[in-house]
């Protein structure tokens, strides 16, 4: 029932959606709602900062407009974005920081260096195939090694709340449940640790790991 509904509340706010996509890849550094809301606060800063490995050599896919940059080494971090608008700011904001637009190369240069992966927020934008195509290119290209630390936001799980609609009105069109993310991610990472961790209105799944070599 809940998901009949989100598709229909997500079909009746298309258009909202479009519009706060339109500006926020229009007008990237007045309009980033990626860096507002419950990921802005200091808490939940913290509690990624907590999580990565002292002195790893990090990988922030999908770093937008590089607002987590700030919390690790500028000489051992490398900020991967697919949108061009999202790379000039990060470079604007983070001078001191290494960041790239997502290409077929975007590794280059970088595979004997990384050995962590930090994904926060991103893989819902994404489809399942967009998901395995970036997870195999990870292991042509980077040491088997190399550590997994993911946060995604969860499907809600009642109808009667505030997390239901900030979620139908995501940019992201695909919010999984705690099962589906991980029985996409055994295929693909190593599981070592997943839980699920409350984030103001709504919930997030922790998952931590490394990458699977082919």
């Amino acid at each position: 029932m809940i998901f009949s509904l989100y598709k229909i509340f997500r079909f009746i706010f298309y258009p909202l959606i479009f519009f706060a996509d339109f500006l926020q890849t229009n007008f990237t550094s007045k309009f980033t709602p990626m860096n507002m809301g419950p990921v802005a606060k200091d808490n939940y800063s913290k509690f990624i900062k907590k999580n990565i490995i002292k002195n790893s050599y990090v990988l922030d896919f999908g770093c937008g407009t590089g607002f987590f940059a700030k919390l690790f080494n500028p000489k051992k971090y490398l900020g991967v974005e697919i949108n061009k608008n999202f790379v000039s700011v990060a470079r604007q904001v983070n001078s001191k920081y290494n960041f790239r637009i997502l290409d077929k190369n975007y590794l280059a240069g970088f595979e004997n260096k990384i050995n962590l992966i930090f994904i926060n927020n991103v893989l819902h934008h994404l489809t399942d195939k967009q998901i395995f195509d970036t997870f195999y290119y990870f292991q042509k290209k980077l040491n088997k090694n190399t550590k997994i630390f993911i946060i995604e936001p969860l499907f809600p799980k009642t109808f009667f709340s505030l997390e239901f609609f900030m979620k139908v009105i995501d940019i992201g069109n695909n919010i999984k449940t705690k099962k589906k993310y991980i029985n996409l991610f055994k295929k693909l990472v190593k599981i070592h640790k997943y839980n699920i961790k409350k984030v103001e209105i709504g919930s997030v799944l922790i998952v931590k790991g490394q990458i699977k070599k082919l």
